[in-house]
């Protein structure tokens, strides 16, 4: 948690008494670093306060968004108002998880089409 402290002691701010407003902060400050930096912090504020169990302000809302607005993960196409809605709210690591798995269930789907439509094929070419 290095970085986040050093940022709260140049803020003036204990880090256990950070607020998710300030994590947000702390969030547009790290932006340039990339998204790899940012997460590798954010989790390490994360296990910092659950390893003296506090309240994680990187699960705030408020947190959440102004993570996903600079380093936005795209909601899987085909889902409703409602599930996007749901879906922003989830934490970066955990959206990244869904796409992955959508991903992965989309071309588990085209090979089986591919393979059915290679069976027809043969079925066909077998039948004339």
């Amino acid at each position: 948690m290095s970085a986040f402290e050093q940022w709260c002691g140049r803020q003036g701010i204990q880090p256990f008494l950070a607020t998710p407003y300030h994590v947000m902060n702390f969030i547009r400050a790290i932006v340039p670093h990339g998204e790899t930096v940012a997460w590798r912090e954010l989790q390490g504020i994360s296990h910092a306060y659950a390893s003296v169990g506090l309240s994680d302000p990187c699960l705030s809302p408020l947190t959440i968004a102004e993570f996903d607005k600079h380093f936005p993960t795209p909601c899987p196409r085909g889902w409703n108002a409602k599930e996007q809605e749901a879906f922003s709210r989830m934490p970066p690591d955990i959206k990244k998880i869904v796409v992955a798995r959508r991903a992965l269930d989309v071309r588990e789907l085209r090979r089986i089409q591919n393979e059915l439509a290679q069976v027809k094929k043969e079925e066909a070419n077998a039948a004339s």
